[in-house]
């Protein structure tokens, strides 16, 4: 927005992180604003563009740099995040993406942890590189 000259554009970068804990509907609360301000000052060219810019640093972030770093801090790899959003979306809806994570690592500390024929399963969803077990 910065590059196009639409108004106030630190303004809405940070309005959209701020949006962005809003599940779901945050990050459309967060483009209509600047998305309007640039039709107003610019027309509906430049308005789809900051459309266009704000789907793919959503999509970047959301979907690319989020469970990496959500799995490294949570002990859980970036695969398994991204699988249990998906899945719990599946499942239970819009809840499903919220408590995904959480979810997901319950199961893995107090059920398949605790249980040595499923010992195996909770280190594969883990972020770090499995113990070698004598035979």
């Amino acid at each position: 927005m910065l590059i196009l000259g639409v108004d106030f554009a630190f303004l809405w970068g940070i309005t959209a992180f701020l949006f962005s804990f809003i599940p779901n509907i945050g990050f459309i609360l967060a483009l209509i604003p600047p998305a309007l301000l640039a039709l107003l000052e610019f027309g509906s060219t430049e308005a789809i563009i900051v459309i266009i810019g704000y789907i793919i640093i959503n999509f970047t972030f959301d979907y690319a740099l989020k469970p990496k770093f959500v799995g490294r801090e949570l002990d859980l790899s970036i695969a398994t995040v991204f699988i249990s959003m998906i899945f719990w979306s599946v499942i239970l809806g819009p809840i499903g993406a919220i408590v995904a994570v959480p979810m997901t690592i319950t199961i893995s500390k107090l059920i398949l942890r605790r249980e040595e024929s499923t010992l195996w399963l909770a280190e594969l969803m883990s972020s770090e590189q499995p113990k070698a077990r004598s035979i």
